[in-house]
């Protein structure tokens, strides 16, 4: 045997010995999805089912985000989770339910706060109580734990979320999740104690997840990652009109026929947005279905016969977008996003022009 094969088949069983040896490395690559409209903000985070199992969550909102101070006990949204159960033959199982102000000195949310923070006490709690299909039955409790940030953390954001998850890969008696849950899915939506910005323009939200090492409950902190959500505030979408007439010879007499030109335009964050679908309404029937230009406009023409009510209902799709700013988080950033949203346009009453 020759010098170079024996040194080739030595490498590879070392190679071999060393892929053995070392512990797997599983994508993870998290993604987070914010909207708000009005008094709403809702939180989407999506986990991919072959991911390693999340532990933490910190989220840090833009500082142009108000946060209320909702009283006591008080019913402040809704959440929904998808989780895999492992002891189930990894089903898939969707909970749902409320998510309520919970009394940040209480014991046992103190107890959970300093295992999941590290600190006992939070400026305020948002508690999850979610069940199957919003049963109500064998409901699971998350709390999310809420500060406004001081000091060189302000710079990521001015509000602090954090919520931690127990591992699946371990028994319920050891601190694991009942049934081996594994979250792929969450949305969180509050109403009156986060509100959107109101001044044009396009805000950071930044996600730093903290997975577990597979088959442990140990945190795997070289692991973190950055997800980020930019929110473009405002989206618009307006309708102008212009009465066109044309002559028709009909029987012998020159009769004058009435078309309606609409013209719409949908913009984000004070930016016209190419591609986005628009649906013409008339008299609250749809018309037309059209697709904005890279000017972000449409424009369509319709015969007019009588007197009618005219709006627009655009639809923006999810998007993909660069990271900004430096990431955080070790493992680097996975990802951004710009959520999808929907918007109707201005009601535009046209008037039949009386014929001469």
């Amino acid at each position: 045997m020759s010098s170079f094969l024996r040194f080739s088949l030595t490498a590879c069983v070392a190679l071999v010995a060393l892929a053995l040896a070392a512990p797997a490395i599983a994508a993870y690559t998290p993604k987070l999805i914010a909207s708000g409209v009005g008094q709403e903000t809702t939180i989407q985070l999506r986990l991919p089912d072959a991911d390693d199992p999340t532990a933490r969550i910190t989220l840090y909102i833009p500082g142009a985000y108000q946060l209320g101070t909702p009283a006591l006990g008080a019913e402040i949204g809704s959440a929904r989770a998808v989780l895999i159960a492992k002891e189930l033959g990894n089903t898939k199982i969707t909970l749902t339910g409320n998510v309520a102000a919970a009394d940040p000195t209480a014991v046992a949310i103190r107890t959970q706060a300093t295992a999941c923070t590290g600190i006992p006490t939070h400026e305020q709690v948002w508690l999850l109580t979610l069940s199957v299909g919003g049963s109500g039955q064998n409901p699971i409790q998350l709390p999310a734990f809420v500060n406004r940030t001081a000091g060189p953390e302000a710079l990521l954001g001015g509000v602090k979320l954090q919520i931690c998850f127990r591992s699946p890969d371990i028994p319920p008696a050891q601190g694991g999740q009942p049934l081996g849950g594994k979250p792929t899915e969450a949305e969180l939506t509050v109403r009156n104690v986060l509100l959107p910005p109101a001044s044009q323009g396009d805000y950071l939200w930044r996600g730093v997840f903290t997975p577990y090492r597979p088959g442990t409950g140990t945190a795997n902190a070289a692991g973190t990652v950055e997800a980020q959500s930019v929110v473009r505030v405002p989206a618009r979408a307006t309708l102008a009109r212009k009465i066109l007439v044309k002559r028709r010879k009909v029987r012998g007499k020159v009769r004058r026929i009435y078309f309606v030109r609409l013209t719409g335009k949908v913009t984000e964050g004070g930016t016209q947005l190419g591609g986005v679908t628009v649906q013409i309404f008339r008299a609250g029937r749809r018309v037309r279905t059209l697709e904005t230009n890279e000017s972000g406009k449409v424009s369509v023409t319709l015969r007019l016969t009588r007197t009618a009510v005219f709006r627009a209902r655009a639809f923006a799709p999810e998007r993909t977008t660069s990271c900004r700013e430096t990431p955080v988080a070790p493992a680097g950033c996975t990802g951004a996003t710009v959520a999808r949203f929907t918007v109707l346009s201005n009601a535009l009453r046209v008037r039949l022009p009386k014929r001469r």
